[in-house]
């Protein structure tokens, strides 16, 4: 396996405030490669020149970095100058999964629920956050990971809102206030177009802070989640196709509530979760059957340069983990695979899952061929603003294809 795979660097540590859990999570996948036989060696881009990474002969890099310059694109666009395959999403990806907000409106312009929000700065009426999204809330760093600067504000009576601001704000300048959803906390992992099964999470007093999700032995994992069939292949097969219209590749995890009514929002996605004792990723796995070290190995092989095709998002390199259509038979949920070519079943390539009214595909909004769905994701066509009109100032709309046109002000209505 060492000759298949070549020299391999684990990218572990880095300067980001989840340096600790990035040293555990980097030693575990080290040890775990090398039990496989894979020639892995340690490299903490916090202490060494990435650009040692050529000159020493490294044929690929598994990013076990977390937070920023690990999961923002940072170190995957340092990869693709040096041209060395890594592990895990790309530039853009990366960069677009660190951003909750950004993330957010991929999502929203696709139909993937997720929490209502607002994003806030010092001068935001509180009060009126309040009247729009109701108590408790959460106000959160858009960019920090491991719920790092994150409150939970239940009361407004001596300026709660403000000093979670700025908690938050000390972390990142952009910072999101979201709706509280109460329900159960659901973690769904992705590894090469296949959703493995989800994971139910109890913390202590009901708080999955950073202690609780690295250090205490008192949170409590559920694997299987315990829901009902139809609900956990539902929400996977969502998941799956969050994923994709984020540009995420390779591996992550994907967060949730799913409340009492079985309506479920996600929260976030992580494009380089931990990899620790503790961790989920190797628990789902390890449900599916695949031991650590292996899920290490699936996860290596997945490496890469350069964009992901649609092909690659949904079978990288063709092994059993990546097989078209469903694993484990039609009750399986479906891979990535399944939504991009699907072979007659309920995913359509260019249509909506389940039939018109259902949300639009992935190549549905990234290659349109004349229908509903456009260029820039807008159902039902007609002309989206952003052309200048050519006889005033006013706007005018793109065609349904996506075109820029230059209309008079009254070919600027919508169909």
């Amino acid at each position: 396996m060492s000759d298949r795979f070549g020299k391999v660097a684990v990218l572990l540590g880095g300067p980001s405030s989840e340096r600790e859990v990035s040293l555990m999570s980097g030693n575990a996948v080290l040890a775990a490669l090398r039990e496989r036989g894979v020639d892995a060696q340690p490299f903490d881009p916090a202490e060494r020149d990435l650009w040692e990474l050529k000159r020493a002969g490294f044929a690929r890099a598994f990013i076990a970095l977390h937070g920023r310059f690990g999961e923002d694109g940072t170190v995957q666009g340092a990869l693709e100058t040096l041209q060395i395959p890594y592990t895990g999403s790309g530039v853009m990806a990366s960069a677009l999964a660190m951003d909750k907000w950004r993330t957010k409106l991929v999502w929203l312009a696709t139909g993937v629920p997720t929490p209502r929000y607002r994003v806030v700065d010092a001068g935001t009426d509180w009060m009126g956050v309040v009247a729009e999204l109701g108590l408790p809330l959460i106000v959160k760093p858009a960019r920090e990971g491991s719920t790092i600067g994150i409150t939970k504000v239940a009361k407004v009576d001596h300026d709660e809102l403000a000093a979670a601001y700025a908690l938050a704000a000390a972390h990142d300048p952009l910072v999101l206030v979201e709706e509280f959803v109460a329900g159960q906390e659901l973690t769904a992992s992705i590894v090469n177009g296949r959703a493995l099964p989800l994971i139910r999470i109890e913390a202590p007093h009901g708080n999955y802070d950073y202690h609780s999700k690295y250090f205490s032995d008192e949170t409590k994992y559920f694997c299987p989640a315990g829901l009902p069939d139809a609900k956990e292949q539902e929400i996977r097969a969502t998941c799956l196709r969050a994923f994709a219209v984020v540009g995420c590749s390779g591996w992550g995890r994907l967060d949730l509530i799913l409340r009492a009514d079985g309506s479920f929002s996600l929260l976030e996605v992580n494009t380089s979760p931990g990899m620790t004792g503790h961790s989920l990723v190797p628990m789902a796995a390890r449900q599916a059957g695949i031991a650590f070290p292996d899920l290490c190995v699936e996860i290596l092989r997945g490496a890469r340069c350069g964009p992901p095709t649609l092909a690659a998002l949904a079978a990288p390199d063709g092994g059993d983990m990546t097989a078209l259509g469903r694993p484990g038979g039609e009750g399986g949920p479906p891979t990535l695979a399944a939504l991009a070519a699907p072979d007659g079943g309920d995913m359509t390539a260019l249509g909506r899952p389940g039939g018109e009214g259902g949300p639009p595909t992935l190549a549905a909004l990234a290659a349109p061929d004349g229908g509903d769905m456009t260029a820039l994701g807008r159902p039902g066509g007609g002309w989206a603003p952003h052309a200048r009109c050519a006889r005033c100032p006013r706007w005018g709309r793109y065609d349904r294809l996506g075109a820029a046109r230059r209309r008079s002000c009254g070919m600027t209505r919508s169909r």
